[in-house]
């Protein structure tokens, strides 16, 4: 049974595009824009194994700007990471402006 680490960051302030420049500045990886009916406009990055982020703001504008995750609903931006290489969730959270909402195993 492999085991895996969920991490959830949030930021209150600032676009989406301006965060995932920010984490591709601070991780040295490139995020891939992605568009859906489900998640809106967000950022992919696909690592190795089950490794993987996602960035996405926290509401869909052709919902009537409500909170796409309602337990987050004062972040406009979260960032969703799945078995992160190491180190990486500490750099995040070293980040000015961003707040660690979740971290470990479920």
């Amino acid at each position: 049974m492999s085991t895996h680490t969920f991490v959830t960051f949030g930021w209150r302030t600032g676009s989406i595009d301006e965060r995932a420049q920010q984490l591709q500045d601070v991780l040295g990886l490139e995020l891939e824009p992605r568009s859906s009916l489900y998640l809106g406009e967000y950022y992919r990055w696909d690592g190795t194994g089950s490794a993987e982020i996602i960035l996405q703001e926290n509401f869909i504008e052709d919902d009537d700007g409500l909170p796409t995750h309602d337990r987050y609903s004062e972040h406009v931006v979260l960032l969703f990471g799945t078995d992160l290489p190491e180190g990486w969730a500490e750099r995040v959270a070293a980040l000015e402006g961003v707040d660690p909402l979740r971290t470990g195993r479920p």
